[in-house]
């Protein structure tokens, strides 16, 4: 069977053209590609150019010579409407045209491979075209969700885009179009809020690639309790909370904890500056990105991983947590939470207030969790068993 993805970007640190963005995004397609190549033909398509490569899946080449031979009017007529009618800042609005000029190329690259089925990842103006192409040419398709955006103040887009995700996913229950989304969370709040019935979503969880049996052994404990919380650090992911929060930690425990943050520096806010007008270069380290693969000694020595997220589809950094024995702090009202909790591998924030949040660091800092336990949980989210949910979808299409 043959399966085109297409997804905005990827991340693998195999191949430069696909290192420009790291994100949880990108991570797990890239582990969702490599999972299902085991058992279906995979090809890949993305907005990102390259010179094209084959590994355990088929990456088909993309240049900016392809774009510019396989362009049709009617794609830069709406690239045009796009740019021109769409209100937002006009750096979004160049990108929308591209997305557009870009679809002769990816229209190209899907009537050559002829597949049965294409697997679309996000539900944006980044897709949008890729949507309406299959719809052209009658090809089946899945849409696989590892967020919302529309329902998210948090998530800085403009408002029309906002809408086409209510608008596409209402069009895609009345046609009966299968969707996926990465959380229970995340269906639920689909239905409640966007008044939807779900008869077309099935949840299929994310997974890790760290299993127990992979994981380095601690080769001792650190002088200070190691406290990590990463993600691409914006208004979202919310690190600055954290970073308020340790005001109001007791002096003592102040000097017994070192809390790592790591993650991709953005426009949104400054984060070194802010730990350091606060003063908390000692207790708080800001280390920038670091590859997953890097993050075995990170993961090994802490001791508990807080996820501040104002929104969280699903939280890749809880289950590579577990998959290490190290417990999560989370506020209660992230997505995530229907599928992630237990009780002895996560702590959960009641209120999104400072004070509640040092409260719970102490907490948690101080329960006497399991760390076996903890990762004999992580195995329910391994890779293999998510891997083979999405084949039994792509099966449903034969």
């Amino acid at each position: 069977m043959k399966v085109v993805f297409f997804a905005p970007y990827i991340y693998d640190k195999n191949h430069p053209e696909f290192c420009r963005t790291a994100s949880g995004f990108g991570y797990m397609v890239n582990d969702i590609l490599n999972g299902v190549s085991h058992f279906q033909d995979i090809y890949l398509v993305t907005h990102q150019f390259t010179g094209g490569y084959k590994e355990n899946y088929t990456v088909c080449k993309h240049t900016k010579w392809d774009v510019i031979k396989n362009m049709h009017i009617s794609d830069f007529i709406k690239g045009i409407w796009h740019m021109l009618f769409t209100p937002a800042p006009w750096r979004l609005r160049l990108r929308y045209l591209y997305y557009y000029l870009d679809s002769g190329s990816i229209r190209k690259c899907i009537e050559k491979i002829k597949p049965d089925l294409v697997h679309i990842h996000g539900l944006t103006y980044q897709t949008k075209p890729i949507l309406e192409i299959c719809d052209k040419c009658h090809i089946k398709y899945l849409l696989t969700l590892h967020g919302l955006n529309g329902l998210e103040k948090s998530v800085i887009l403009p408002l029309k885009e906002k809408k086409y995700e209510y608008e596409e996913l209402k069009k895609l229950e009345e046609e009966n179009v299968k969707v996926t989304v990465v959380s229970s969370g995340i269906k639920r709040r689909i239905c409640e809020h966007y008044k939807l019935s779900g008869k077309n979503i099935q949840v299929i969880l994310n997974g890790t690639e760290f299993q127990p049996k992979t994981i380095k052994e601690k080769t001792g404990k650190s002088e200070k309790k190691k406290i990590v919380c990463i993600g691409t650090i914006g208004i979202c992911k919310n690190q600055l909370q954290l970073i308020r929060a340790v005001s109001f930690l007791p002096e003592k425990l102040k000097t017994e904890i070192e809390i790592d943050i790591i993650g991709k520096q953005s426009d949104e806010i400054d984060i070194k500056n802010e730990i350091k007008v606060r003063k908390l270069d000692k207790i708080v380290k800001w280390k920038g990105f670091i590859p997953r693969e890097l993050l075995v000694d990170i993961w090994s020595d802490a001791c508990l991983n807080v996820v501040m997220s104002k929104s969280e589809g699903f939280g890749l950094s809880i289950i590579e947590g577990y998959a290490f024995g190290v417990p999560t702090l989370a506020f209660s009202d992230i997505d995530a939470v229907l599928d992630l909790y237990d009780p002895d591998a996560m702590m959960l924030i009641p209120e999104r207030t400072d004070e509640e949040v040092a409260a719970y660091l102490i907490k948690a800092l101080e329960k006497n969790w399991d760390s076996e336990y903890i990762r004999t949980f992580s195995t329910r989210y391994s890779m293999k068993k998510i891997s083979e949910q999405y084949n039994e979808i792509y099966m449903g299409y034969m």
